[in-house]
């Protein structure tokens, strides 16, 4: 018997906990990072009804199934997209806010770093969503910087 594969285009495969089973359906949208440099777009296909050990597995179909850095056995992590704004105003997520609701950050204003409450609302893979607090243009400090918040501002050299 010999077992034949098409190394020209690919298909993922992909587990999750079963806890977030009630919320995947084919069609779902997808991001495939396959490096840090690379993240290719697919759609969940189908998913297994079985669950074994408390992991899901479902199906994806990617967009460009033929790249040239995809390779059989490959790693890669696979983001489902449960909820999508379009326009909204994002910040590039960091260890600054660790999640949705208000916060307290360090936005640059002249040479100071002003202290600002803002709302943080849905996360992406790279990014938060900023429901209040900040506008368009709005430099953030997204660096650590719970040692500073008792302060207003904060000097930058």
């Amino acid at each position: 018997m010999a077992r034949i594969a098409d190394l020209g285009s690919f298909k993922v495969e992909a587990t999750i906990s079963d806890v977030h089973a009630n919320r995947l359906t084919a069609g779902m949208p997808v991001r495939i990072r396959v490096n840090e440099q690379l993240s290719l777009d697919g759609r969940i296909v189908m998913v297994l009804p079985a669950i074994k050990d408390g992991v899901v597995t479902l199906a994806v179909q990617l967009e460009d199934k033929t790249n040239k850095l995809l390779r059989s056995n490959l790693r890669v992590d696979v983001f489902i997209v449960t909820e999508a704004k379009p326009k909204a105003l994002r910040i590039k997520r960091g260890p600054f806010v660790p999640g949705e609701g208000a916060h307290e950050v360090f936005v640059i204003r002249n040479d100071m770093a002003v202290r600002t409450s803002v709302r943080i609302g849905i996360a992406s893979f790279e990014s938060y969503e900023v429901l209040n607090g900040l506008f368009e243009g709005d430099e953030v400090l997204i660096s650590e910087m719970t040692d500073y918040v008792h302060l207003k501002e904060v000097k930058i050299r």
